[in-house]
């Protein structure tokens, strides 16, 4: 999934999070915002995402105390090669 994000400071190292609404976050991967501080970034769903439990994002530059939050959504059975 590609995850976007404007507005945000220019050219910080940024970590990007996961998990069901209202626990523990855990970090996924780190990337870079933009020179407008824009990010885009190609995310795979990790596979400990809980079917049985809504998911959201957090993009997160924890050295300037900011985080940003994706909306909630369900998390699907992954099938590959259909």
């Amino acid at each position: 999934m590609t995850l976007s994000a404007i507005g945000l400071p220019s050219n910080q190292r940024v970590e990007i999070a996961g998990g069901a609404p209202a626990s523990d976050y855990q970090i996924i991967e780190t990337a870079r915002t933009s020179e407008e501080g824009t990010l885009q970034a190609t995310i795979q769903l990790p596979p400990w995402a809980d079917q049985q439990r809504d998911f959201i994002f957090v993009i997160a530059i924890p050295e300037m105390n900011i985080a940003v939050r994706s909306a909630t959504f369900k998390v699907m059975e992954q099938r590959v090669g259909r």
